[in-house]
């Protein structure tokens, strides 16, 4: 059948298959620097936020161990002082937080805006915990409790946010941080429920939750 072509035809024939081969590999390649690109625009855009969750989840433990500690001597000067500062904290991180998951694009945040709005709202009932606490309404093991389910619910969006990444490396990176955002906040919780036992506030079964936020400060770093 090429015996039969024009010697014109025969010459395109020469010069376009291998033209065909080199444009379907470069296509190839194309599409894979592409995916890439892709990967690394994701991660440049959604690792704000995850540093921002992550840097909020451990403000909010911070201030469950301070609010703990002020809910268990609310006369003493020192808490009442680094109360402030916590709280001060704990709303500037959440500010950021909004500020960088507002900054994504719907497509980007789907994959974890259940989670997203479920810490936002958490992260709203502070006012009122912090409110209670200035009246001295709650104990300080219930305050404990409640800063921890507050970041419980942080550490829920930290590892939402790296499931997202389509490139598994750096996922399993952030799921890392996750790890010792975890041990931080079982840290955190486990100081707040000894402070309880070192004021004289504390029941057995507080003394169980001091034992299991040790367990999970254990697990967090296995």
């Amino acid at each position: 059948m090429l015996a039969k072509l024009p010697l014109r035809s025969k010459l395109v024939l020469v010069v376009a298959v291998p033209l065909f081969v080199l444009l379907g590999f470069a296509g190839a390649a194309i599409v894979q620097r592409t995916d890439a690109l892709s990967d690394v625009q994701q991660y440049s855009t959604v690792l704000p936020a995850f540093d921002a969750t992550s840097n909020a989840t451990r403000a909010i433990g911070n201030e469950g161990v301070v609010a703990t500690w002020r809910t268990a001597v609310p006369i003493d000067a020192a808490a009442a002082a680094d109360l402030r500062k916590a709280r001060a904290t704990t709303d500037d991180s959440i500010d950021r937080l909004k500020t960088a998951t507002s900054a994504l694009s719907a497509n980007d945040r789907a994959a974890f805006d259940e989670e997203l709005q479920r810490f936002l709202r958490r992260a709203d009932e502070l006012t009122k915990v912090r409110r209670d606490l200035d009246l001295s309404v709650p104990t300080p093991a219930e305050v404990a409790d409640q800063f921890a389910g507050i970041g419980d619910d942080g550490v829920a969006l930290s590892n939402a946010i790296a499931r997202s990444l389509q490139d598994r490396g750096l996922a399993t990176s952030l799921a890392g941080v996750v790890s010792l955002d975890e041990e931080q906040l079982a840290s955190a919780h486990e100081a707040a429920i000894g402070m309880t036992a070192i004021t004289g506030d504390a029941r057995t079964a507080e003394f169980k939750d001091w034992i299991s936020a040790i367990s999970a400060q254990q697990t967090a770093r296995s």
